[in-house]
């Protein structure tokens, strides 16, 4: 990996955890958010801070699909991790 691309890297991951986003396995990030008009801010900080090199790609769903989430091996994935972030009821 070039060095320019190690640091651009290190530098977003560092954004993305100063921003709440919690690392679901390597280079993969999820940050629940309450309504639309924080996601459309949320997305506008991404694009403007991504890095320039490498791709990014943003998925958006709702509650109902997290709580589908499955962990088949390895440490479960638990929606009561965001419990200070979302009511789930």
């Amino acid at each position: 990996m070039p060095f320019d691309f190690k640091k651009e890297y290190r530098e977003f991951h560092k954004l993305l955890k100063n921003k709440g986003y919690v690392i679901l396995q390597k280079s993969v990030y999820l940050k629940v958010m309450r309504d639309s008009r924080h996601i459309k801010s949320e997305m506008r900080m991404l694009e403007q801070n991504s890095p320039a090199t490498g791709t990014v790609v943003a998925i958006q769903f709702g509650v109902n699909e997290l709580n589908r989430i499955r962990t088949l091996s390895g440490e479960a994935f638990d929606m009561k991790y965001f419990a200070d972030s979302l009511i789930i009821v």
